[in-house]
This record gives structure tokens, C-alpha cells and sequence, in this order.
């Protein structure tokens, strides 16, 4: 019994399953996080002697297996299900682990702990650390690789409670929200930095939360007292242990309010069957009020150190001052004092081992790693706090004599030995280290590393530059930044730099190409390119507002060919866009109402109909301020409340809309509990589009708050309205569009007409609409990989992923030489930036593979091609259609049968006591093209949907298809080198059984 299993696995419920299965057949579960590097992995299985690994398919390639047995929770379902249903025999003892979980390790190596299920259980009948009740609900967000997790996990499944895994492998506040209100949560468990980030950004977290836990560093007081001043009823805990006296060792329950004399928060009490010591050397106990070091005993100790007999003699001691046989003591290396009220005060560390963010790290192992390095003379790591509250890792390093190094050079080893939390954040390069009196490093003079930063900070130096200078911190959400930074070094991507474009076409009045601002991607260079197309008078004429004289305005291309379609469709839905929004807090229902009101008032698009009489060509008119509003409590709905949601927002999304006299805005108000409520809107697709979504989202959360205050929010009054687009549309199509045409017509020329994708069924005589999705998301390492490799290449997060689709879909297709489709926000003038309206168009991206180019060559090709796109995306698709397809075939899209999107979801909002969540389009069962793949990006790990028409394909060829784009984004991050033929980049297994599935 106890031997380990390792687990090394994504977070999701097979995950659980695998760890109960583990400890059902009376072993110890590993963790391994898929985000640490593949020579720490590799080194913790070697150690733990793991025989098997419990893992998921595309992860197990990823590991150096050895000798161990990898069980799939995925691939192996038909072998597992083979086994008999009932217990195994073998059954674990109080004394067996229960895990083994491995931590920094001073010598360069990690070690294992060895936990047993004592350790744990004790922890969890009754404690006085926290009310662990049968309605309990707490949130599993600290991953399994850190021994927080087990408070997340078993608190609650050994007392009856429900445990509600975080949707994200990393912290996400936003998210976070959500699961707290969604799940209804009224327990947490965080580490101390995530602790204080929630009271400072979102304290309304804590709304219906009873008690909240928090370990990993010291915690805050200003916190603690800020938290109990807006929430007083909850119960906070402070807790201590380290990992060997599994997860806590004591506990300190902060009164409320707390006494005004309190400089800083104890670290408590022993937790029961605990005992805790303040010892001097000699290991005698030192008086009230006196450092020491403490050391734990009782049943909280743990079994060990897995193979280091000679750590464990060193930091487990037999225990003086029990009569319990065997009874030992941990040495802690904290400093520590008892107080005069009984409880215990945290003085500190006596070695190098630290905490940063919670996490408890050995700098001894960071340093030799850096010392490895065949450039580095000497190293020292350091754990800074030069603001207070912000710990940070802070590598220092003298060069061999000749070689220079570089904070790139420096993260890019460590970051192939090290998990991420462990890699310094900067890195500063000295002659000679500072040393004593004494001849040993002088810690304490070593030069803050900001030193070294703002040297290569370089203030505007002229108008222009100070003008781009302050666009692009408020773009970027940055306090300063210098002429020569690098603006996709700094976060930003093509979406952001298509803003920034369109703010400075309004502030300088010229135009500044896509492809430009990827090549001089400066302030610099953004500025001398300015100032050169100002000298040249190339200065953009504005939209101009229409006269009442010109008579009614036409539909722009774009709302003609949708109302083409519904009138020859008038009752389908289709082209309905409905939309969730879910709120928070105490809404008022009437200033909502007069709030979307309001919005209809400002936004003339969303009280416009569409008439034709007779032959006419259609035209549209602004009518009065409308909207179709209802509002539906069910607050007392119990079991029932999710299928009258459903019912509600399905009438709501499936009633056609008469385009000719209804109000093209629909909104139902449904209340679910007093502080908890949801906006459901259907708008039709003539007058909306995804940008519109996030520009509604933030005026009404705006309109809200100052309709809340009796004042007028600050929204200024559009400069145009969707009609006088629609007529300059139309007027440019006489001359200037011409010019773009004649670039699509010769970029497209010879291209394939369809993609042949490989169908389960017979393509329909008549296009269909029926549609289904697949969802993936990346782990975050592969999520890092995919944005270091794009950055190297100079290129987007949206272009690397581009590129792998190309790949994919050629191998599936037997084609070279295709186009995929790619919507636009269409919002190229700063006139239309905050406008709601039809203004999105779709461009074309050509892939060609002809010469089976590599990998690096194709992402140059995505990143040619999208640039190009960008620059020559104002022409209207449907103009496009109509010249290249001038008979269309009704069986498939015109011109492009494969949609490729990136899509960046709005942050929440708040508007007083209520939240204005993300909205998001509500999934309607329909697919507008064969295939799209579309990106999620929240700066988190990235997510990939792929919606699929269900007329053509089966849900798992389509799954199949979602793995295939993982596994090639694994291969081609790591060697982005290497030629990249399919036979390369999916392997000769997958490939086979591909051909045969298909």
C-alpha cells in the first residue's frame, strides 16, 4: 500500500476520477502539473519510482515514460471498463500515503514529500480552522500540485459538501466571479496574493461568501481590516503550515473588528492533535515574546522526504517532549515567538527558502540552475520586495570574462528546468558581486533591478510622439511608455493595434497602414511615419452626416444581402443574434429599462426599418425610440428555475423578426434571486455585430450607474449615424473601391473554388444551417509556447494558429492551394469605433503549400497574407462575391467554406453594487459555413472552438479534427524549425488512423 502513482493530467473531472481511482486501489497519487517542463517532470518520475502513470492521450507523448505503465483516462475507456465494478482488496492504512508532492529543493533537485492519510484526516472532522458542513460549496482553484488543494478538495467531499472545479488551470478574478455566483459558493480557500488581489479588485467576490481561508505568506492587515469593514459577518482564517505538516499546522481566526493595537496578523493556535514549539539551538523553549525557530509535532508530521534519508535526519527530530513512541518533530526554518495572548507571531525565514505568490521556493536550487550556464561566473538569487506587497524573484550574475547574457537568455533556460513561478522576473548583470567585510556576498547592497529597466526608457521627443506615446498606454492599460518599446513586447496584438490605428487616423488624420505598424512597430517609427504622410498632405476625409434633402438612405451591402435573405426566409430566425448578460447585485429594473432606452435613443441603427415599394431598391427609416421589454421573476422557481430560463430565452432567440415594422431589439429581464439576475437580448444581425456587443455591454453599465445617481452619463453624441455610413458606402464604390478590388481579383486569382474537406454525409443539394461545436483549451505551457513562438516570428497569436489550421485542413483535404474566410470588426474610421451597427466584413486569407514550405515560412505567409487583408478590407465581401461568383451555387458559401476568427471577450463591468457581466451570444444550434475555428483569447490559456454544420459531419470527426490541431501546435511549438509535411507533423499512427476514420 502507498506506492506512488503518478498524475499527470488537465484539470476536469477525469482528473478526480483518476485520483479517487488511485487511492481506491490503496496507492499514492503524484501530481504532476502539464505545465511544468518536461526535464522537471521527467525527474520527478524518475524519483517518485511511480510503475504507472494515470494520464490523458495527448499528454502521455509528452513524458519520458521509462518503465512506467501510462493508463489514458480517454484512449483506454474500453480497457478500464474491462475491469470488475466492485472494490479492489487492497486498502490503505492511517499510516500509508496518501500522496507524494514535491517542492523546491535547495541543492538544484526537487523532492518529494511523502503525506500520509492521518496527516489529512486530522484536518478534516470537526476542525476549529473552518465550519466544514454537509452545505458547504467551496472552489477547487489551487491545482493539485500544491498542497492548498487539499483543503479545496477533501474539506468538502469528506463532510458531505459540494466542490466545484475552477474552470481555469491559472487564477482568473473575472472568472472567479462567475463561478462564485453561478455555483452559489460560500467557502474559500485562497493563497495569500490571490487573497488580497480579490479584497483590491473585486471585494464583491465576498458578497455571500461565510468563510474564507488564506495561506502561502503572511497575510495582509490592511486587507483583513478593509474585508471585514465591507462584509463583517464573515469568518476569515489565517493559516500556516508548511507541506510537511501537510497544508496546516496553525491556524488564526482574526476577530472582528480587529484590535486597533494589531501591527500584524498572528499565525494562531496549533490545529488539533498539533503541538508547536519556539526553540533556541540547544533545542530548549525560549520565554513569551522571544524568537526562536518553531517546530511542529503530532499527527500532522509527515512521513518524510521520498529517498533522502539524510534531509530526513535533519529536519525530522525525534520529539523530547512526547511519550508517544516514535513521535517526531518538523523543523521548520521559520522564525517564530509565542505572545502573550497564546497565539503564535511569524517572524521570518532562516535560510533561503522563501514564499512568493504562495509558493514556497528554495533559491539555492534557482541559483545553481543559473550557475550552470557556461556565460555565468557567479550567481545569486534574490526574493525582493521593493514595493511593498509585490514579492518578486531577481536573478543577479557576473559573466565570464568575454561573454555578455541577456534577461531573455536567462528566461529562456531556466524556463526549460523550471516551473514558471520560479523563473525570475528580471535579471541584472554586474562586474563584480558586493561582498562583507566578511568575504561573503552582501545581499543587501545588491542594485534594484529597475535600475537597469528605465535606462533604456526614452521619453517622447516631439509632438507626434508624445501623441502616440499616450494612445498607446491607454491602449495598452501601461503608466508610461518610451519611444523604442516594442508594441507587441508589451501585449499588445493585431486586434489592439487595429484600435490604436483607427484613434490615430481621428488624432493625426492620416493613414497608417496594418502592414506599416507591423514592420515599425515603435513609437519611433510609428511617428516618422506620420509625420512623412502628413508632409504629404495625406490627410483622411471625414464621413460626412447626411441632409434631410438627400432623401432616404440606402442599405449599406452588407444589410442588403441580409435582407435579400430574410425576405426570401421571412420566418426563420437565422439571422437572430441573442445574447446573455448576466447581472449581479441588486438591480433595479426600471432604471435597466430606461437604460436600454437609452441606448435605442442614441444609436439610430436599433429603431431603423426596412421598406421597398414596388421595384424600388429597399431604403431604411428612423423611427421612434422602441424596444419589446419583459420581465420575468423567478426567484421562487426552485428545481425549475434553469428550464423556465431555457423556455424564456428560447422563444425569446427563435421568434422571427418583421424587419419592415417590429423593434429590431428584444429584452426580457429574468430575476433569479435578489442579487442575481440575467439580461437576455435578441437583435437582429442587420443592425448588429460582435463589436456592437461590447459597445452595448459598456453603455449600459454606464447609463446604469448614472441613471442609478439621477445624472447624465459622460456618453458624447455619435458624430454619425448608421445611415450616413451606409450612403458613403455606397459612395465610395464608385472610384476608391475599385482600387481594392482589383487587388482581390489578382491576390485570389487561380485559387480553388471550394475546400474539400473529407464529409461524413453528402454535401445537401440546398445549403443548411444546422450546426454544433467542439471546445478545447490549451494548457497553459502549450498556450505560453504558442505566444513565444509567434513572437519570435514577429507575428500574432491569431497568425500562428492560422497557420497550424492551414496545415490541418490541407492534410485533411489533399489540397495545396485554398482560401479561408476571416471576419473584420470593420470599424477602420474613428467615427464608427463606438458605433452599434452592421459594420463587420469578412476578408480572405490565401494558403498555399505547394513547395510543403516549414513551419516558420507558413507563419511568414499567414502573417503576409492577414497584413494584406487588413490593408484591403474595405471592400464590401459582398462585392467580392458578386465579381468572382457571379452565379452562386446554393449547396455551399460562396468563395470560402472554412471561417478562421479570433475573439476576445469584453471584461464585466460595474456599475455601483451591480456587475455587468461578459455578454455572450447565445449558442442558437446553427453553423454559418462548413467549418469555423475560431481563437479564444483572455490573456489566459487559449481556447478553440470549432463549429461544424451537423449536416456534413459527426460530432467525432470533429473531435478528432480539435486533437489533431492540438497535437500539431505541440509539435510545431516546440520545433518551429523543422520542415512541417503532415507525415511530420501528425505521426504515422495518428496519420493511418486519420485516413481510415475518414
Amino acid at each position: 500500500c502507498g506506492d506512488p502513482v503518478a498524475l499527470y493530467h488537465e484539470r476536469c473531472t477525469d482528473l478526480f476520477i483518476g485520483m479517487l481511482g488511485i487511492l481506491q486501489a490503496g496507492a499514492a497519487y503524484v501530481p504532476m502539473d502539464p505545465s511544468y517542463p518536461a526535464e522537471r517532470l521527467s525527474t520527478m518520475l524518475e524519483d517518485s519510482e511511480a510503475p504507472a502513470v494515470v494520464t490523458q492521450e495527448k499528454l502521455a507523448d509528452r513524458l519520458d515514460l521509462g518503465t512506467s505503465a501510462a493508463v489514458r483516462t480517454d484512449a483506454d475507456q474500453a480497457l478500464l471498463a474491462a475491469y470488475p465494478e466492485t472494490d479492489p482488496e487492497a486498502g490503505a492504512r492511517a499510516e500509508d500515503p496518501v500522496y507524494v508532492l514535491y517542492t523546491s529543493g535547495s541543492t538544484g533537485r526537487p523532492k518529494g514529500v511523502r503525506v500520509a492519510h492521518r496527516n489529512v484526516l486530522r484536518l478534516m472532522k470537526d476542525p476549529h480552522w473552518s465550519r466544514l458542513t454537509p452545505d458547504m460549496r467551496i472552489v477547487q482553484i489551487t491545482p493539485i500540485s500544491f498542497d492548498a488543494s487539499i483543503v479545496d478538495i477533501w474539506s468538502g467531499l469528506l463532510n458531505g459538501g459540494c466542490v466545484v472545479p475552477f474552470p481555469r488551470q491559472t487564477p482568473d478574478i473575472e472568472v472567479l466571479k462567475e463561478v462564485v455566483q453561478d455555483h452559489r459558493i460560500n467557502t474559500l480557500f485562497l493563497a495569500s496574493a490571490l487573497f488580497n488581489t480579490v479584497i483590491d479588485e473585486a471585494p464583491e467576490v465576498f458578497e455571500h461568501i461565510e468563510q474564507v481561508s488564506s495561506g502561502g505568506e503572511a497575510m495582509s492587515l490592511a486587507h483583513v481590516r478593509r474585508l471585514q469593514r465591507r462584509y463583517p459577518k464573515i469568518r476569515i482564517t489565517n493559516c500556516y503550515g508548511p507541506t510537511e505538516t501537510s497544508v496546516m499546522a496553525t491556524v488564526y481566526v482574526p476577530p472582528c473588528p480587529l484590535p486597533e493595537q494589531l501591527t500584524t496578523i498572528p499565525i494562531g493556535i496549533p490545529c488539533e492533535n498539533t503541538t508547536a514549539y519556539v526553540l533556541d539551538p540547544n533545542l530548549e523553549p525560549v520565554p513569551i515574546g522571544v524568537a526562536g525557530e518553531l517546530y511542529i509535532g503530532g499527527p500532522a508530521v509527515s512521513l518524510g522526504y521520498l529517498g533522502r534519508p539524510e534531509l530526513n535526519a535533519e529536519r525530522f527530530l525525534t520529539d523530547p517532549f512526547s511519550t508517544q513512541p516514535g513521535a517526531r518533530l518538523y523543523r521548520t526554518g521559520d522564525q517564530a515567538r509565542w505572545m502573550a495572548d497564546g497565539n503564535l507571531d511569524f517572524l521570518g525565514r532562516n535560510d533561503d527558502q522563501v514564499k512568493v505568490r504562495g509558493h514556497r521556493i528554495e533559491l539555492g536550487e534557482i541559483e545553481s540552475l543559473l550557475a550552470d550556464m557556461d556565460e555565468v561566473r557567479q550567481a545569486v538569487v534574490l526574493a525582493r520586495e521593493d514595493v511593498p506587497g509585490e514579492k518578486r524573484i531577481v536573478a543577479y550574475a557576473v559573466c565570464e570574462e568575454g561573454k555578455e547574457l541577456t534577461h531573455a537568455d536567462v528566461d529562456r533556460h531556466l524556463k526549460s528546468h523550471l516551473p514558471e513561478y520560479m523563473v525570475p522576473t528580471a535579471s541584472v548583470f554586474l562586474e563584480e558581486m558586493p561582498l562583507t567585510p566578511g568575504g561573503k556576498v552582501d545581499r543587501r547592497s545588491l542594485p534594484e533591478p529597475q535600475a537597469s529597466v528605465q535606462a533604456t526608457y526614452v521619453a517622447p521627443r516631439t509632438p507626434t510622439e508624445e501623441l502616440l506615446a499616450q494612445q498607446w498606454a491607454g491602449v495598452l492599460d501601461l503608466s508610461k511608455v518610451g519611444v523604442h518599446d516594442d508594441f507587441f513586447e508589451l501585449g499588445g496584438h493585431s486586434l489592439t493595434a487595429t484600435i490604436l490605428i483607427a484613434r490615430l487616423r481621428k488624432e493625426l488624420g492620416v493613414e497608417i497602414p496594418l502592414k506599416s505598424f507591423f514592420q515599425g512597430p515603435t513609437i519611433a517609427q510609428m511617428a516618422a511615419h506620420a509625420d512623412r504622410r502628413n508632409a504629404a498632405s495625406e490627410r483622411l476625409p471625414e464621413i460626412p452626416r447626411s441632409e434631410p434633402t438627400q432623401g432616404p438612405a440606402p442599405l449599406s451591402l452588407n444589410q442588403e444581402g441580409l435582407w435579400f435573405l430574410q425576405k426570401l426566409a421571412p420566418e426563420s430566425p437565422f439571422y437572430n443574434v441573442p445574447i446573455r448578460m448576466p447581472l449581479g447585485g441588486p438591480v433595479d429594473g426600471t432604471i435597466l429599462h430606461e437604460s436600454l432606452q437609452e441606448i435605442v435613443r442614441r444609436h439610430e441603427s436599433l429603431r431603423t426599418h426596412f421598406h421597398q415599394e414596388g421595384d424600388a431598391d429597399p431604403h431604411q427609416v428612423v423611427g421612434d425610440v422602441d424596444l419589446e421589454w419583459s420581465v420575468h421573476d423567478l426567484v421562487d422557481a426552485g428545481a425549475e428555475q434553469d428550464a423556465k430560463v431555457a423556455e424564456i430565452e428560447r422563444d425569446l432567440a427563435v421568434r422571427p423578426f418583421d424587419l419592415s415594422r417590429d423593434p429590431l431589439l428584444r429584452a426580457a429581464w429574468i430575476q433569479l434571486a435578489p442579487d442575481r439576475s440575467l439580461l437576455s437580448l435578441n437583435i437582429h444581425h442587420i443592425v448588429f455585430d460582435g463589436w456592437s456587443m461590447d459597445v452595448l455591454g459598456r453603455e449600459l453599465a454606464l447609463l446604469y450607474a448614472a441613471h442609478g445617481e439621477g445624472t447624465c452619463a459622460a456618453l458624447p453624441e455619435l458624430t454619425i449615424q448608421y445611415a450616413d455610413y451606409a450612403r458613403w458606402q455606397r459612395e465610395q464604390l464608385e472610384d476608391p473601391i475599385l482600387e481594392e478590388l482589383a487587388y482581390w481579383t489578382d491576390a485570389l486569382r487561380g485559387t480553388a473554388p471550394v475546400l474539400e474537406l473529407p464529409t461524413d454525409r453528402p454535401r445537401p443539394q440546398v445549403q443548411t444551417w444546422n450546426g454544433a461545436h467542439v471546445r478545447r483549451e490549451l494548457s497553459a505551457e502549450l498556450t505560453e509556447r504558442v505566444r513565444e513562438v509567434a513572437r519570435a516570428h514577429s507575428c500574432t497569436v491569431f497568425m500562428t494558429l492560422l497557420a497550424a489550421s492551414q496545415t490541418l485542413l490541407s492534410r485533411y483535404s489533399g489540397q495545396k492551394d485554398f482560401v479561408f474566410g476571416s471576419p473584420v470588426a470593420g470599424r477602420s474610421r474613428p467615427e464608427i469605433e463606438e458605433a452599434i451597427g452592421l459594420y463587420l466584413n469578412i476578408v480572405v486569407l490565401r494558403a498555399r503549400l505547394e513547395d510543403d514550405p516549414s513551419f516558420s515560412e507558413l507563419m511568414r505567409r499567414a502573417r503576409e497574407s492577414t497584413l494584406s487583408a487588413h490593408d484591403h478590407q474595405n471592400l464590401p465581401f459582398e462585392s467580392l462575391v458578386n465579381e468572382l461568383s457571379p452565379s452562386r451555387d446554393i449547396s455551399t458559401t460562396p468563395i470560402y467554406q472554412v471561417l478562421f476568427s479570433l475573439r476576445t471577450p469584453a471584461k464585466p463591468t460595474r456599475a455601483g453594487d451591480v456587475t455587468f457581466g461578459t455578454p455572450l451570444e447565445i449558442d442558437t444550434g446553427s453553423a454559418k459555413t462548413d467549418l469555423a475555428i475560431t481563437v479564444d483569447d483572455d490573456g489566459g490559456p487559449l481556447g478553440l472552438q470549432l463549429t461544424y454544420n451537423t449536416d456534413l459531419f459527426q460530432p467525432a470527426s470533429i473531435e478528432r479534427m480539435a486533437e489533431h490541431l492540438v497535437e500539431l501546435l505541440e509539435s510545431a511549438t516546440r520545433e518551429p524549425a523543422t520542415p512541417v509535411s503532415l507525415l511530420e507533423m501528425i505521426g504515422e499512427r495518428e496519420r493511418l488512423r486519420l485516413l481510415v476514420d475518414w
